[in-house]
């Protein structure tokens, strides 16, 4: 099960690896997309009206989701009912005390009207407890990105310094925009088991 699968990209991979897939999506947009072109089976609601069978799942995945729900224990409560005994989650989400968090502060990308709760990783490994999960790993979730869309997000940060125009120069100039980069803006990845 993957909240907020999207458009169903996540799913549609694990489908590929062998796995029975399901999802769950507040955008009609993305259910609809998911249903009719990838063929997935999704709810297009907020978990708490899904009617999902109980002890169902051997795994979900909850990637930048947790930090959109007005309840995060209630959560944490209901993706515990959906999942077997010893099932696993696997959830991302901005952590608030990383390097990137504290050196920008409000102009940190993950601070957004969206986003209701933000968690530490001291924070989210204590409500993971005080909810039925214990801990198995937990670590800086890396994402991918060209160049030229990193070079935009820093320079959204002071657009008219000569940094950003130089950067944006170099990039355009010597093809590097294109080229990928993975590193971590500030998130944390965790997996845990239902005790």
């Amino acid at each position: 099960l993957d909240i907020g699968c999207s458009y169903g990209v996540f799913l549609d991979l694990a489908r590929r690896n062998g796995f029975d897939v399901y999802g769950i999506e507040a955008s009609r947009d993305a259910c609809r997309y998911c249903k009719e072109v990838m063929g997935i089976d999704v709810f297009c609601g907020d978990i708490h009206k899904a009617d999902l069978a109980d002890s169902y799942f051997d795994v979900v995945t909850a990637l930048e989701v947790i930090e959109h729900s007005g309840d995060p224990g209630g959560f944490l409560d209901k993706v515990s009912k959906l999942l077997k005994p010893a099932g696993l989650l696997y959830l991302v989400t901005p952590d608030i005390d990383s390097f990137s968090a504290r050196a920008l502060g409000r102009r940190w990308w993950s601070c957004r009207r969206m986003h209701l709760y933000y968690f530490s990783k001291n924070t989210l490994l204590k409500l993971l407890h005080n909810h039925g999960f214990t801990v198995l790993l937990q670590r800086p979730y890396k994402k991918t990105f060209t160049i030229e869309y990193i070079m935009q997000q820093l320079c959204l940060l002071a657009p008219e310094s000569l940094f950003c125009r130089s950067l944006s120069g170099l990039t355009r100039n010597f093809g590097m925009g294109r080229r990928m980069m993975t590193l971590s803006f500030g998130d944390l990845a965790v997996l845990a088991r239902k005790i």
